[in-house]
């Protein structure tokens, strides 16, 4: 019975615009909702599906193809890419995403977090105010088309995939090239229009505050791509957050240890911290970005009278 098994690498940035609001608000249970709109940039796209039957054994991955398909854009052998490129270059590829997500908080100590204003009791909105809070949300739908990539098939091959021939490369471009090699693709092309559709993640989170500063809180995302599920300790405050998790990914059952790092409008992170220093079997991803955040500020009264300044 013939089987089917696939290779994708994508890299794109994105430039987003996130409104939240108020829904419910009863002191002690508190429901928000927001969503974010997205413009996507597709920088590179190379993907491999092949249908057939495979088999491993000692050797390796023993194949008998029926069909395969490979595609992949003008980027996608980019040695060198500089920041301006990323960000402000020309890109083979544009689309539109959004993500949308309600949050519930319980707030039993809401009337700490008040004060009087104006002749009457004003919620602090400087102050994080719940003890736990559970948030859902959709994140990732849209999609990024390319008008023009390039595509090779090839039919009714048999052969062998070993793992020595994987092995060191150094990015993934470079495993579908000698994915492709493999295969016996011919070098013959022809172009095609391509729309990648963005794996779409539900993701429930759950969280508690233990102090001021510090919280504890569980994360589970579920797409396409299977499951990830992160929980660890974090802190935040004004200038600085920090944060550790173990991570658990599906797809390898590997369980990682990840990290958070944000220090004024720069953010940078990782979810397989070790992997930096040797090979563990699971996936490395690192993000990194810049975010201006607009901080809620207390209305102004600085004579201290109660009064808000006109």
């Amino acid at each position: 019975m013939a089987t089917g098994f696939g290779f994708t690498t994508n890299t794109f940035t994105e430039y987003g615009l996130t409104y939240a609001t108020s829904v419910l608000d009863l002191d002690k249970h508190y429901l928000k909702a927001g969503f974010t709109v997205k413009l996507l940039r597709g920088i590179q796209t190379g993907q491999v599906a092949a249908l057939g039957t495979f088999a491993t054994n000692s050797t390796g991955l023993t194949y008998n193809l029926q069909s395969a398909n490979y595609q992949y854009s003008e980027a996608a052998f980019t040695e060198k890419f500089a920041l301006t490129d990323w960000l402000l270059g020309t890109s083979p590829g544009s689309g539109v995403g959004a993500d949308l997500g309600f949050t519930y908080e319980f707030r039993p100590q809401h009337e700490r977090y008040r004060y009087p204003l104006n002749g009457r009791q004003v919620p602090d909105v400087t102050k994080t105010k719940y003890r736990l809070r559970v948030g859902l949300a959709l994140l990732d739908i849209g999609s990024i088309a390319y008008k023009s990539v390039q595509q090779q098939t090839v039919a009714n091959k048999t052969g062998t995939l070993q793992q020595r021939d994987f092995r060191p490369l150094g990015n993934s471009s470079q495993y579908l090239t000698t994915l492709k090699q493999k295969l016996g693709f011919p070098d013959q092309t022809t172009t095609v229009p391509l729309d990648y559709v963005l794996p779409a993640t539900f993701v429930a989170q759950l969280d508690g505050r233990l102090s001021e500063s510090w919280f504890v809180g569980a994360v589970l995302k579920t797409s396409s791509l299977g499951q990830n599920m992160m929980v660890g300790p974090r802190y935040e405050s004004p200038g600085a957050d920090f944060s550790v998790t173990a991570n658990y990914n599906s797809l390898v059952n590997k369980i990682t240890a990840g990290m958070h790092l944000r220090f004024a409008i720069f953010t940078v992170g990782t979810n397989n911290l070790l992997g930096f220093f040797g090979k563990n079997g699971a996936p490395l991803n690192v993000f990194g970005g810049v975010v201006i955040p607009l901080v809620a500020k207390r209305a102004k009264d600085r004579d201290g009278d109660y009064v808000s300044d006109r």
